[in-house]
């Protein structure tokens, strides 16, 4: 009569292996999770910078920097809007006004892009 006091080889691979599915599927459930909360933070950031350019609009008489840039380099937008953006910013932001009445701003999520159009207020 022998006393087995140890796992055999195969019954350590078998839960080795099930292991390895297990985080296999839990990292695959992650990364979705992480590219929503991104794409999340995102949306709420072009919310935050529309809202600056309603104001920056409503203080200098509807008539916004005539330019195309992203924001952050914007050789006009960037000193007209200092206090009124978020100070950090995830993510690359396109303003473009081409007669200074009207903008849009857009973003890229991982589900395609996400813009603003300021003369028919609403999201694209």
């Amino acid at each position: 009569m022998t006393n087995k006091k140890a796992f055999t080889l195969i019954e350590l691979l078998v839960v080795i292996s099930i292991i390895g599915i297990l985080a296999g599927i839990t990292i695959s459930r992650m990364s979705g999770a992480i590219s929503a909360a991104t794409d999340a933070k995102k949306e709420a950031n072009l919310n935050s910078i529309k809202k600056a350019l309603i104001v920056y609009g409503i203080q200098h008489d509807e008539v916004y920097p005539e330019e195309t840039c992203s924001i952050g380099s914007c050789t006009l937008l960037d000193p007209a809007m200092a206090g009124l953006l978020p100070t950090t910013l995830e993510g690359t932001y396109t303003y473009t006004s081409t007669d200074g009445s009207s903008f849009t701003i857009s973003t890229v999520l991982s589900t395609g892009t996400l813009t603003y159009d300021s003369e028919t207020n609403s999201f694209i």
